[in-house]
């Protein structure tokens, strides 16, 4: 990897957020990352020949299952698997964070009860801790 610019390694990063039911999954982060005992999401660098300025919608289609696939890659990386997905999966939102060449996308993804009591969630070093918290229903 490489670091172009001070704050971001890469050009690219994914992540996901999972949700069950009214809570969402955070992991804290180890000691030996960037920003350190803070909470986030598992993701990471993506780092790909296909990220261009310019492109086609043939290209933003095919950028876009890059992303995926490397948020995909980084979480199994970082929680030792994934839950068990169906095949259609559906992506229920996604944020992209953009600045100058850097952009990172977060895709929101539902799982059922039974995925989350399944799920043997075995965190490499990049990771200390991972809980379920609420999520806030303020009006």
């Amino acid at each position: 990897m490489y670091r172009n610019n001070p704050r971001y390694w890469g050009r690219a990063g994914a992540g996901i957020i999972f949700f069950c039911g009214n809570k969402v999954l955070l992991v804290l982060r180890s000691d030996q990352v960037t920003e350190p005992l803070t909470w986030g999401i598992p993701g990471g660098s993506i780092l790909s020949e296909s990220f261009h300025q310019s492109e086609t919608s043939v290209e933003a289609d095919l950028k876009e299952d890059v992303v995926w696939r490397g948020a995909l890659k980084e979480t199994k990386e970082e929680l030792g698997g994934l839950p068990d997905l169906p095949s259609n999966l559906q992506i229920f939102d996604k944020a992209v964070f953009k600045d100058g060449g850097f952009s990172y996308t977060t895709f929101f993804v539902k799982i059922t009860k039974d995925q989350k009591k399944n799920w043997n969630i075995l965190l490499n070093w990049e990771n200390d801790e991972f809980k379920w918290f609420p999520v806030d229903r303020r009006p």
